[in-house]
């Protein structure tokens, strides 16, 4: 039932979602996806060319989304660099490739060009360095709200243009590792995405924007449990009055929002403050206010400075963490268990010379059971008296041989069977164990793939694991087949003793038997049993013969198997000694990624900085300072 009742809701979503992307589709004007060049060469002429003909303003905004996401690429070098550059909409539109912000700032004025109310939101998406965030300190994505008949909604043109891969690196390139590369993949689903949906990939800066009944907090995006049910909310009083405002008024009221939901958000204060304090159309703006404003944008942006330094540095040790504990550590422990298990020349060469003596005491062995006579018992040549007293001894004797025999050969019995249950149990596992060393080499190399494709952390994450479990499970076995090693030979050193014995006692036996027959003048029960005692031990020198037959075979395919292992283990030293090249490789990589942004960052602080100095120096009427 519960089975049933799964699948249905799982049809019913997918239905869902497929539903939602094909009515997006059916929306979509072809005259929408591609401009002449005269209609793009401003923001007022392609905003008319798109929605002439239209008279619904959703409408209107797929069609500029439309011809967004067709049309605009993003700019792979600047998004590679992490540098930080703010272009006017004309300039992207001539450009026809930029970031996130420039994406937005376009769909932005292409739809307040055509009386559609739009902003741009700042927030945060998921980086390939997931696994080890624990805060959100910098806002990396922008993304759009549109207002149509008094209800805003989401729109994400970046998103929605295509996606980012990661491809090998061209021929000049100086590193093997893959490279982030745009692929122009249209999506409809990011014009007027459900915001319960949106919000497991996209955290405003501004909780306002969450367009959600129920606030998701910067931990519950982080870890990713979000509430089960929480309801659109598309209009909003606080929302409404950003309509109000003009862009740098919006901006500023929006880092205030967002420096409220997260105390650690510096990253739009410093810029905010500074064009409340450069704003022109504000003539009633008296000085000491934008005085004000600068001085909280230097503030804000001396703040953000120090959060950089701080957080950057924690990010860093998390990497080189997650790096020691992911990949370090495992290909460390693999290298100690080849270091173990591994053999040179010389140490084959000593097992194929232990299976050469093998050899020579088997056929030494054989030779001498080829020789073995077993003598007969012959009637005596001279009649000797019936000695009643004797044969009742030696008969007494006689019972107490065959019950210790008894008792011996219920031992070998078992012991025989031990030893036939654990050889089979040692292959199984030696099986097994050469079956995930060669399991182990292809997660290896897969892992070696996946470093040097740069994925994210999550991927690496889970064939670190795979690496991990499959150590885990090399050495539970190496430690089974080790114990089971020492339980055969303690097994066989005990039934060579039980053997040993049961010979010992069938040739007191016989000795017995000889003298009751003598002494009782040749009876003939005692000749029988006496030819019985004789086949019994041809039958112990022939089991013999074969166990030892079956010792040199096993020890042949065990030199064989060894060799065999030991040409793995070879392979694997040499991938590993790669592998350990290619991590340091990659953790010099993954570090110089968050120092660099760090550092370009700094220098968008370094502008605000300094543009606040010398506009407040301005204001002022003194000389220009530098910030210290």
């Amino acid at each position: 039932m519960k089975k049933t009742t799964f699948l249905i809701i799982a049809t019913v979503c997918l239905t869902f979602c497929t539903t939602g992307r094909i009515l997006a589709q059916n929306n979509v004007k072809e005259y929408a996806k591609y401009s002449p060049n005269s209609a793009s060469k401003s923001i007022e002429r392609l905003a008319n060319y798109l929605t002439k003909n239209e008279s619904s303003d959703i409408q209107k905004a797929m069609n500029i989304y439309t011809w967004v996401v067709h049309n605009i690429s993003l700019d792979i070098k600047v998004y590679n660099e992490k540098k930080i550059r703010i272009l006017t909409p004309e300039q992207v539109l001539k450009r026809k490739k930029g970031t996130s912000l420039d994406y937005s700032a376009l769909f932005s004025a292409l739809c307040e060009e055509v009386n559609i109310p739009s902003r741009i939101i700042v927030g945060y998406v998921f980086t390939d360095n997931k696994s080890i965030t624990t805060n959100l300190y910098k806002a990396n994505h922008t993304w759009n709200a549109i207002n149509i008949d008094s209800a805003w909604y989401l729109v994400d043109t970046m998103w929605g243009s295509g996606i980012v891969v990661k491809e090998k690196s061209g021929k000049n390139s100086k590193s093997s590792f893959h490279a982030p590369t745009f692929i122009k993949k249209v999506d409809y689903t990011f014009f007027k995405p459900s915001p319960h949906v949106l919000i497991e990939s996209h955290l405003p800066s501004n909780p306002n924007w969450q367009l959600l009944e129920k606030e998701v907090d910067i931990k519950d995006f982080i870890t990713n449990t979000f509430p089960e049910k929480n309801r659109t909310k598309n209009r909003s009083e606080v929302l409404d009055s950003y309509l109000e405002m003009n862009q740098a008024e919006y901006l500023y009221a929006d880092a205030k929002s967002a420096l409220s939901y997260n105390k650690k958000n510096f990253s739009t204060m410093g810029y905010a403050s500074l064009l409340m304090a450069k704003d022109k159309n504000d003539t009633e703006l008296k000085t000491r206010d934008r005085l004000k404003y600068l001085e909280e944008a230097k503030t804000s942006a001396y703040s953000y400075i120090r959060f950089i330094d701080l957080y950057s540095s924690i990010e860093s040790e998390a990497l080189k963490l997650w790096i020691r504990h992911y990949l370090e550590t495992p290909i460390a422990k693999r290298q100690k268990f080849i270091d173990r298990h591994w053999i040179n020349k010389d140490q084959i060469k000593q097992k194929k010379i232990q299976v050469q003596n093998h050899e020579q005491s088997l056929n030494t062995f054989k030779h001498k059971l080829e020789d073995k006579k077993y003598p007969a018992l012959n009637k005596p040549r001279r009649k000797v008296e019936y000695d009643e007293f004797y044969v009742n001894v030696q008969e007494a004797r006689l019972f107490g041989v065959d019950s210790a025999l008894q008792v011996a050969i219920v031992s070998v019995d078992t012991l025989e069977k031990r030893r036939v249950d654990l050889i089979k149990k040692i292959d199984k596992s030696s099986r097994d164990l050469r079956n995930l060393s060669a399991r182990q080499i292809r997660f290896l190399s897969r892992l070696d793939y996946l470093l040097q494709a740069n994925v994210s952390l999550k991927i690496l994450e889970h064939q670190a694991n795979q690496v991990m479990q499959v150590e885990h499970n090399i050495n539970v076995l190496t430690r089974q087949v080790k114990d089971l090693e020492e339980e055969r030979y303690y097994n066989h050193k005990t039934l060579s003793k039980q053997i040993s014995t049961i010979k010992r006692l069938y040739v007191d036996k016989q000795n017995i038997l000889r003298g009751l027959y003598i002494k009782s003048q040749a009876q003939p029960q005692y000749k029988e049993m006496y030819d019985k005692v004789t086949i019994e031990l041809k039958v112990i020198f022939n089991q013999q013969l074969h166990e030892k037959e079956e010792a040199y075979n096993k020890l042949k395919e065990h030199v064989f198997t060894l060799e065999k292992v030991n040409v793995n283990l070879t392979e694997q030293k040499e991938m590993i000694a790669h592998l350990n090249k290619v991590i340091d490789d990659y953790k010099s990589l993954k570090i110089g990624e968050v120092k660099r942004e760090a550092d370009e960052t700094k220098l968008f602080c370094d502008f605000i900085i300094q543009e606040s100095l010398q506009k407040g120096t301005a204001l002022k009427g003194g000389r220009p300072q530098r910030a210290l």
